[in-house]
């Protein structure tokens, strides 16, 4: 597989992995992730990282794990996706 020079946005990656329900924008977004993943190694690689996070914490009893101002999937990958792009800066 080869790397795309323009990646997923950690949004659209979040989005992606915690939609629930099928509607116009889901099924937008489902294809245009699946199609970039197929050939993009980094992309596909986070997803799978935040699937693996989403995964765990629905496992887990949020309240116990995370603060209650960031008690839900989105939230806590928000969070995730805000310290790597502060940690891509700092790279930069």
């Amino acid at each position: 597989m080869k790397n795309n020079t323009e990646h997923l946005t950690a949004e659209e990656m979040i989005k992606f992995v915690s939609f629930k329900g099928l509607n116009e924008e889901t099924k937008e977004l489902a294809s245009k992730v699946n199609s970039h993943i197929l050939n993009c190694d980094v992309c596909l690689e986070k997803v799978r990282a935040f699937q693996m996070v989403s995964e765990a914490i629905q496992n887990l009893d949020a309240n116990e794990i995370f603060s209650k101002e960031c008690v839900d999937l989105e939230c806590v990958l928000e969070k995730c996706a805000q310290q790597e792009e502060e940690e891509n800066k700092e790279d930069n």
